[in-house]
């Protein structure tokens, strides 16, 4: 498979799998490919609808007939539909801020000698009204 997997493992997790060889990284790494893409065929076929119908006609006289004409079709449209690079264009567009409206008032006490008292009463007042929920 050419495609990286990327998994996030558990501080002890990602211990373990530092002192593993390589060789048995590797067989962790084709077992976790080999279970994705195990699932990903499970869920394909379950939610594809499309797949009661394969093959119902292949016994019928005009089903190449049709498949070469949306052959035919496909290429068609395809030709007419080319994109080159010069329909296209590169443009910069600033993104707006979206600075909360409160944004201004960020950091306006942090010099003001008070400021550590209040944040301790915030404290006191948080915890007691915690002691009195349990």
């Amino acid at each position: 498979m050419n495609s990286e997997i990327s998994i996030k493992l558990s501080e002890e997790t990602a211990l373990l799998y530092q002192n593993i060889s390589d060789t048995e990284k590797q067989k962790i790494q084709l077992k976790i490919e080999e279970m994705i893409n195990e699932e990903l065929t499970k869920t394909k076929i379950s939610e594809n609808p499309w797949i009661k119908l394969a093959g119902k006609y292949q016994d019928d006289p005009q089903d190449n007939e049709l498949l070469a004409y949306i052959e035919q079709y496909g290429c068609e449209f395809d030709a007419e539909n080319q994109f080159n690079d010069s329909q296209f264009s590169e443009k910069e567009v600033k993104l707006p801020e979206n600075k909360h409206s409160w944004h201004q008032f960020a950091g306006m006490y942090q010099n003001n000698p008070l400021f550590a008292e209040v944040l301790a009463e915030i404290e006191t007042n948080r915890q007691c009204l915690d002691e009195e929920e349990e």
